[in-house]
C-alpha cells in the first residue's frame, strides 16, 4: 500500500512526491546513519575544518578509469601541487591525495570487495594515516557493524550525510536540484555535514568541490565509457588486475540509465549548467577519453604548467580562448 500511495502522489505531482521522498529518507536511511555513526565512534565531517584542509583553488577529483594510466610522471607533480580527492579503490594507486572518500562496504553484501579492499587498505595504512578519510551510506555497515577498511586504516575516520533526487527523468531531476539548491544544500561552508549525492561519490566530490569554493575541478579517470579500471592495468598492477566486480567492456554501470537513476554523465551536465556554471566554477576532463568531454572540455594546456599558481583565476584569467 505505501509503494501503491508513493507511486499515485509521484504521478499526480513530483514537487510533492519529492517532499514525501525526503521526510521518508531522513526518518530512515539517514537515521540509519547516524546510529551507525555513533555506534562505531565515527565523527561527523563539519567536525572537519575545511578551512584548514583546502590549500589551492584547484580540486583534482581522482576517479579509477584505465585513463589515469596516461597521467604523466610531471602531471603528477602538477597535480600534487593543488588538492586532490580520491575515492573508493583508489588507495591502489601510489599517489597519496589530500583527503579520501569511499562508500562503505560490507561483508555480507559484497565479501570479495570487502575482503580486496581490506586487504588494500591494509598495505596503504601507513601512507594514509594523516590523510582525511570520510566514509558515506554507513548504514551498509548493518548488521555486522563494520565496514572495509575501518580497522585497517587508522582514524580519524568522518562521515558525511548525503541527499540525492529522486527522479525518474532528467526533467524530475533539474527540478529536484532546484529545490535542493533552494534550501542551501550547495551554500559556501567551512564546516558541512550534508552534501548532494546523486549515482556515486563523484557527484558528492563536485558537490562538496561547490560549497568548499573551489574555482576550478578537473576530472581525472572520469571515463563512464567502459568498466576498465587503472588498477587491472597487469603491467602496472599485478597484484590487482583479476579485481573485476563488472564486465570491463560495458559502460560504467553509473552512466547506463536504470529505473529511478539517470545516467552520471547527465547528473555532472545539469550540476554545471545550475551550478558551476553560474558561480563561474570552471570544470575540466583530465583528458578525451572521458565520455564527458566534449561537453565538458579538456583540461587546457595551461593548468598542465607545473608553474601554474596555487589560484585558478591566476592560472586561466589570462589564457582562455575569447
Amino acid at each position: 500500500m505505501v509503494k501503491l500511495a508513493q507511486h499515485l502522489l509521484h504521478k499526480l505531482s513530483h514537487p510533492l512526491f519529492l517532499r514525501a521522498y525526503y521526510l521518508k529518507y531522513l526518518l530512515s536511511e539517514l537515521r540509519k546513519d547516524e546510529y551507525c555513526r555513533r555506534k562505531l565512534g565515527i565523527l561527523p565531517f563539519a567536525r572537519l575544518d575545511l578551512a584548514a584542509v583546502k590549500r589551492s583553488d584547484i580540486l583534482f577529483i581522482l576517479a579509477s578509469g584505465s585513463s589515469i594510466n596516461q597521467i604523466s610522471p610531471a602531471r603528477w607533480d602538477v597535480i600534487a601541487r593543488h588538492d586532490s580527492i580520491g575515492f573508493n579503490f583508489w588507495p591502489i594507486h601510489p599517489f597519496v591525495p589530500s583527503m579520501y572518500f569511499m562508500e562503505a562496504i560490507s561483508d555480507s553484501d559484497a565479501h570479495d570487495m570487502f575482503v580486496a579492499y581490506s586487504r588494500i587498505a591494509y598495505q596503504r595504512a601507513k601512507d594514509y594515516a594523516k590523510v582525511p578519510k570520510v566514509v558515506t551510506e554507513l548504514r551498509r555497515a548493518l548488521p555486522e557493524m563494520c565496514f572495509a577498511g575501518l580497522e585497517e586504516f587508522s582514524g580519524p575516520w568522518y562521515t558525511l550525510h548525503s541527499f540525492p533526487v529522486a527522479a525518474s527523468t532528467e526533467a524530475e531531476f533539474a527540478y529536484g536540484l532546484r529545490y535542493l539548491r533552494s534550501k542551501g544544500l550547495f551554500d559556501p561552508a567551512d564546516r558541512i555535514n550534508v552534501v548532494f549525492k546523486q549515482a556515486s561519490t563523484l557527484s558528492s566530490l563536485i558537490a562538496l568541490a561547490i560549497r568548499m569554493q573551489y574555482r576550478t575541478i578537473v576530472l581525472c579517470g572520469v571515463d563512464l565509457n567502459h568498466s576498465e579500471y587503472f588498477y587491472q592495468d597487469r603491467t602496472l598492477y599485478p597484484e590487482t588486475a583479476s579485481l573485476e566486480f563488472s564486465p570491463r567492456s560495458r559502460p560504467h554501470a553509473i552512466n547506463s540509465p536504470m529505473p529511478w537513476r539517470i545516467p552520471v554523465e547527465s547528473v555532472i551536465l545539469e550540476m554545471k549548467r545550475q551550478l558551476l556554471d553560474p558561480a563561474g566554477i570552471q570544470i575540466y576532463v583530465e583528458n578525451r577519453s572521458s565520455a564527458l568531454w566534449p561537453r565538458i572540455s579538456e583540461v587546457p594546456e595551461l593548468l598542465q604548467d607545473a608553474d601554474c599558481e596555487s589560484t585558478s583565476e591566476s592560472c586561466i584569467g589570462e589564457h582562455e580562448s575569447p
